[in-house]
């Protein structure tokens, strides 16, 4: 049974559609939680790591509690209350986000037991989920390869809450630390300074070069992924794998992300096929857009599961 641990903050999420009722439900690294859970099964042990409210404890405890395959004892209750997000969709692909005080960043004695893990998955849910110092101890200490979902790390904040696009200082060092990274359009937008498809494979490729990665991800919506990685050659390869094209009606992309990342950690862990992992993941983050809100069993079974099938 291989462990996967991952880092990251569970979110309270108020989802306003642009038609409909608001949504409230568990978001954040309940997504990576979920669908690593589901696609894993019994051949996974999955560790969250991630500090909690006490006022969201009993919530996230119950929600998770029917996944067998999940181990709760390294969550860590504080008696902040826990980070919440409002999420106003503005397009059926584009929202806006308002995100209340940011949870302490988790510290390296915190995640001692990150060392017994097959694959760590380091979740920038708020952006202030776990330090720097705490990844590149983890680099230092763990002989898992280290997946980094860079996420709101590209995210600052006014005085409301609402988070808006800004490079941060020294987010190479985070791509030093780590041996997967994975972003968005948007964020490889900020970091690249480009908006071009073309340049953001060059992009890819100085990455990959600069920062030693095994492989990298800039996943483009309904386009699909642009993905690189080192060959047996040493030399890089880096393409555009397309999006889907088979009648997907998108409700709701929250959660793509996360369910990329998800299936691409269990595929890979389990075949060290890179580009079969990158083309699992792209079809199920593509079917992860068919439901409104966050994945359960039951919508797993109807909406992802059956397109979720690989040799184990």
């Amino acid at each position: 049974m291989k462990k996967i641990a991952l880092l990251g903050t569970f979110i309270r999420d108020r989802i306003v559609p642009l038609t409909g009722p608001e949504v409230q439900c568990l978001g954040g690294l309940y997504h990576s939680v979920a669908f690593t859970s589901l696609l894993g099964d019994a051949d996974f042990r999955i560790m969250p790591f991630a500090r909690v409210g006490q006022d969201f404890f009993e919530i996230v405890q119950e929600t998770l509690r029917p996944f067998a395959n999940i181990d709760l004892s390294h969550l860590i209750i504080d008696s902040q209350k826990n980070t919440a997000v409002k999420l106003i969709y503005k397009t059926p692909t584009s929202r806006d986000e308002v995100t209340s005080a940011l949870m302490a960043p988790l510290q390296p004695h915190e995640l001692q037991a990150c060392t017994q893990a097959d694959g760590i998955v380091v979740n920038l849910i708020t952006g202030g989920d776990v330090s720097l110092e705490s990844v590149q101890w983890l680099s230092q200490n763990c002989d898992a390869p280290i997946y980094l979902d860079f996420h709101s790390l590209a995210l600052g904040f006014d005085e409301s809450g609402m988070r808006y696009y800004r490079r941060p200082s020294g987010w190479q060092d985070w791509l030093r630390a780590v041996d997967f990274v994975q972003m968005n359009e948007g964020e490889a937008a900020c970091l690249s300074g480009t908006n071009n498809f073309e340049d953001w494979l060059h992009f890819l490729h100085t990455c990959l070069d600069e920062f030693n990665l095994s492989g990298m991800h800039v996943t483009v919506g309904e386009h699909g992924v642009l993905s690189g990685t080192r060959g047996m050659d040493g030399r890089h390869l880096v393409q555009h794998v397309p999006g889907l094209n088979n009648g997907i009606v998108v409700r709701d992309i929250i959660g793509c992300g996360d369910a990329f990342g998800a299936s691409f950690l269990v595929h890979y862990l389990t075949n060290n096929d890179y580009w079969a992992a990158v083309a699992f993941a792209n079809q199920i983050a593509a079917h992860n857009t068919t439901f409104m809100g966050s994945i359960t069993r039951e919508i797993y079974s109807e909406h992802i599961q059956p397109y979720a099938t690989f040799e184990k």
